[in-house]
């Protein structure tokens, strides 16, 4: 599952209809947390950091700046290339900037509890930290804990106009990536009470690809799916979809070393 996680990027770019910052301040923080997205896709992850930081010191209850830096906490720590003391680092940032994204998301919340922007935000806080947890190696019950919540409040958003098909494509990973999972690991969280459907999960994933404002979201989970898929045996026959679909991202984001990566292990794959 890892390997899925590892390949997971995000473009999200708009504002809240909250108002959550001065009108003096409001150009320069969006134009902060625009620019992590340019040093984001390319793997220039302090870069990102400082920018998001600068976000947030201009709009500090804005929810979708805390999750966007937990976002990159959780690719920076997962990068083979960050050293172990970073990694250290980077999990006390993603602790301290989590904790205050989810007070800032149910304090709104308190107010306006079926508001789906905040809804998702809340779901998209818990998933990074799976997506964290998991690059960092923990194994735990916790995990499955995340996960419920991840579900819980985006299934609140399933069926409503807004965010309608964003939230499916994230229910929908975490309905396929058990897919992935080895037998053993398959029991183990079915008995912690894990619950998916394959099915559901990658019609909910290709919707989202289809009908997203942010597709290249949903582009690159399904992406990181594929890799997961075309590594074992009986799925080698979806190399195609994969090479192609790499290739799509690699022409929009040619400086991606990561997107590199994964042209030449599909390739190589294919070559087997």
């Amino acid at each position: 599952m890892r390997k899925i996680l590892v390949s997971i990027s995000l473009i999200f770019i708009f504002s809240l209809p909250i108002k959550l910052s001065a009108v003096g301040q409001e150009n320069e923080w969006q134009e902060s947390y625009n620019q992590s997205f340019e040093y984001f896709y390319n793997w220039q992850f302090n870069k990102a950091i400082e920018c998001l930081e600068r976000a947030r010191e201009l709009n500090p209850y804005n929810p979708a700046i805390y999750w966007r830096l937990t976002y990159v906490f959780w690719v920076a720590a997962d990068d083979e290339t960050t050293p172990k003391n970073r990694r250290k680092e980077l999990e006390k940032m993603f602790n301290e900037v989590f904790d205050k994204g989810v007070a800032i998301c149910e304090n709104l919340l308190n107010s306006d509890s079926d508001n789906p922007e905040i809804l998702f935000y809340l779901g998209g806080l818990y998933g990074n930290r799976v997506f964290f947890k998991t690059a960092t190696g923990s194994r735990n019950k916790s995990l499955l804990t995340d996960i419920n919540k991840v579900r819980e409040y985006l299934e609140k958003i399933d069926k409503t106009e807004n965010f309608y098909y964003e939230a499916r494509g994230y229910l929908g990973i975490f309905n396929y990536s058990p897919v992935l999972m080895s037998g053993t690991k398959k029991f183990l969280v079915r008995k912690f009470g894990y619950k998916w459907d394959g099915t559901t999960g990658l019609i909910q994933v290709k919707e989202a690809m289809q009908y997203s404002r942010y597709s290249d979201d949903v582009k690159f989970l399904y992406k990181g799916i594929l890799i997961g898929l075309v590594r074992k045996k009986e799925y080698q026959d979806r190399i195609s979809e994969a090479i192609n679909l790499v290739e799509e991202l690699i022409k929009k984001y040619p400086r991606n070393p990561a997107l590199q990566k994964d042209w030449k292990t599909l390739k190589n794959i294919n070559k087997k």
